[in-house]
């Protein structure tokens, strides 16, 4: 969008107002896995130095029934749980902002039980 002056030689900008879009670095993590359900596995890298994790998009899929559970590093704040049949897909986007509550931690997936589970998250990083 600019703001325009009409001049008698036509027209002149006089001010320009742009919009990048937004600034955010988005992180693509794709993991697979056999067993996610004794030890929480990691769906993205550790932010930058007081940074918390923005969850943007997840795409799951999986080839067993499990509870799926999305969560924080170490303090294992729940930030999703999904029950899926398997043989199924899922995509969750966040209608809101889904920011990790503590800066420096991962995002987690963890499954109630032994299963072949995919997925694909993209986040960013932010104070």
């Amino acid at each position: 969008m600019s703001i325009n002056k009409i001049s008698g030689a036509g027209l002149t900008v006089i001010g320009a107002v742009t919009d990048a879009g937004a600034q955010d670095i988005t992180v693509r993590t794709v993991l697979a896995s056999a067993d996610a359900s004794a030890t929480p596995a990691d769906i993205s890298a550790a932010p930058a130095s007081g940074e918390k994790i923005v969850l943007d998009d997840l795409f799951l899929s999986v080839d067993t029934d499990l509870l799926v559970t999305v969560k924080e590093e170490t303090s294992g704040t729940v930030m999703l749980a999904l029950y899926m049949a398997a043989g199924t897909a899922q995509q969750f986007t966040p209608r809101g902002k889904m920011k990790l509550p503590v800066a420096g931690k991962k995002l987690q997936v963890q499954t109630s039980a032994t299963g072949n589970i995919k997925v694909t998250a993209l986040t960013h990083g932010e104070a």
